[in-house]
Formats: structure tokens, C-alpha cells, sequence
């Protein structure tokens, strides 16, 4: 099984290589919003992440970054009931 995704993993982690080679300087610099935006966000991209961004939970303690789901289909679903057990 690992040879079945090891093309993919190699190919992850160098484009994240390349990421960090051009966003290294400027890291300690930027403000939450914009780490998320040029560093999270990019590379759970790489990483083929399907997610949602600070979604409603009930019972949440504050509003969680993301909630992440199986595929598209999963996510699609959930959109329409934020706040509820449901998502």
C-alpha cells in the first residue's frame, strides 16, 4: 500500500519544500490572517485537504479554524446545517 502513495507523498513534500523556500523570510512577519493565507492554506491545498472554514459547532468552545471531511460530497451535505450535530 505505502508504494501506492509514495509518488504522491514525495511529490507533497517537495512542492511544501518550495513553499517554505519562498515564505521562510517572511513567516515570522506576517499576521494570523495572513499566515493562514500564505502558508495553511497552500499547503493543506497540497495536501488534497477538503474543508471548511470556521465553521458554526454546536457546543464548540469558540469557532474551530476548519472542520475537514472525507471527500466533496461530505462537505456539501454538512453546509447547510451549521451550528448543528448535523455538521
Amino acid at each position: 500500500m505505502w508504494r501506492e502513495v509514495e509518488a504522491g507523498a514525495r511529490q507533497a513534500l517537495v512542492a511544501i519544500t518550495e513553499l517554505y523556500h519562498q515564505k521562510a523570510g517572511a513567516l515570522p512577519h506576517y499576521s494570523e490572517a495572513a499566515l493562514e493565507q500564505e502558508w495553511i492554506r497552500p499547503i493543506l491545498d497540497v495536501l488534497g485537504h477538503i474543508d471548511h472554514v470556521q465553521p458554526s459547532l454546536a457546543d464548540a468552545l469558540g469557532t474551530p479554524d476548519y472542520a475537514f471531511f472525507t471527500d466533496e460530497a461530505a462537505k456539501q451535505s454538512a453546509i447547510p446545517a451549521p451550528g448543528t450535530p448535523a455538521f
